[in-house]
């Protein structure tokens, strides 16, 4: 009986971990409280939003977070959006960073993350939207985001020079796709087979330029894609992102192969990322 009983809490760790469902907190009473709490706190703020009164929801929300007492992502999340909509986008991005911190596969957070900085940063723009077509495949948001991500890899970056480079610096990385697509200008990324390619030559550059890399993009996103080229998954991720049918029996292994360690990869980060 004793044996039997060990097998089957072994089993439900891994249930656990495998479906997302294992929680740091101890209690279920009290993450249920907490929940409805925090449910009722986001219903008032998106009512609040849909009146466009954002800097009433950012008072409300930080001064919820102020107390100590909360640590949401949804929260952040809904603050992040808060602030976006008032045109902070420094406080925005902080927000948003500190949701997908809490929650690495809450969604939404990836893509307004991903489409906060389209403008101003190609390479973390991508990174973004990617991650999130990977957790979403089926939203109206991925179909959109598939276009954004054909071009930003083709997108040319003109960096000025300037005394201090910004936190989430991808200039090395933004010169590398620069001169690769220069020489490659007739491969349209409407193919999966071109868009692979560069998506290669992304991976390739973020391992090149990532040492001593310390901010969040780099942090969070780049190991992603680093160890996803080492390990031989990027036609998978591309055949996915583009919803491709894997009529090959190995491309199709390998795309089971790439979305179970996906999955788990990022589960290592839910407990793992904000202890680094």
């Amino acid at each position: 009986m004793r044996f039997n009983k060990y097998i089957f809490t072994l089993l439900f760790i891994v249930f656990a971990l495998e479906t997302g469902f294992a929680q740091r907190e101890s209690n279920p009473h009290a993450i249920l409280a907490s929940r409805r709490q925090n449910s009722h706190l986001i219903d008032r703020a998106r009512r609040l939003e849909d009146e466009k009164r954002f800097e009433m929801v950012i008072k409300l929300l930080r001064d919820v977070l102020s107390t100590g007492k909360i640590n949401d992502y949804k929260i952040y999340c809904e603050l992040g959006f808060a602030y976006a909509e008032n045109g902070d986008l420094e406080r925005a991005k902080k927000y948003l960073e500190n949701a997908i911190t809490l929650q690495p596969d809450f969604a939404i957070a990836h893509n307004q993350l991903g489409r906060l900085v389209y403008k101003q940063n190609r390479t973390a723009s991508f990174m973004a939207l990617f991650f999130y077509n990977l957790l979403a495949p089926h939203s109206i948001e991925a179909s959109q985001n598939l276009s954004y991500l054909k071009e930003l890899l083709i997108r040319p970056v003109f960096t000025a020079n300037h005394n201090e480079k910004p936190l989430d610096d991808f200039s090395s990385v933004d010169a590398i796709m620069n001169a690769k697509n220069s020489i490659n200008q007739s491969l349209s990324n409407d193919y999966p087979t071109y868009f692979l390619m560069r998506l290669d030559w992304l991976c390739t550059s973020l391992m090149e330029n990532s040492a001593g890399q310390t901010s969040f993009f780099w942090r969070f996103y780049a190991p992603y894609f680093i160890d996803m080229y080492k390990l031989h998954y990027s036609k998978a991720a591309v055949w996915s992102l583009f919803s491709q049918p894997a009529e090959d029996p190995e491309l199709a292994n390998e795309v089971k192969g790439f979305n179970k360690w996906s999955k788990r990869y990022i589960l290592k980060r839910l407990y793992n990322f904000s202890d680094r």
